[in-house]
């Protein structure tokens, strides 16, 4: 049935998705990546029997793309993250498997 506007509900029309940027919209993402990988650390931190990530905070969370780049960080403990880049890309070279490995799916 058309609605007041006229247009049928269930219509298919669809905005394109373009490639320009979206300064509200990439912020929108940034900050809930963000708070993501903060939410990561404070379970993590709650949930820990380790003294050394319990108290000292001595940890880092992150979120990674499929290709293994850096998408956000949480602010715990940032030296760790230089390494962890690439060893998120290591890891997906030689141990990915198209068929099994969720980030592939």
């Amino acid at each position: 049935k058309p609605s007041a506007a006229g247009a049928a509900v269930g219509d298919e029309q669809r905005a394109r998705v373009g490639t320009e940027l979206d300064l509200v919209q990439l912020s929108v993402f940034a900050h809930r990546f963000m708070s993501i990988a903060e939410q990561m650390g404070r379970t993590l931190q709650r949930t820990s029997i380790s003294v050394n990530i319990k108290e000292r905070l001595d940890f880092s969370c992150a979120l990674f793309g499929p290709d293994g780049s850096l998408v956000a960080n949480a602010p715990h403990l940032p030296v760790h993250l230089g390494a962890m880049q690439e060893a998120v890309k290591w890891q997906i070279a030689h141990y990915a498997r198209a068929d099994t490995d969720a980030w592939r799916r």
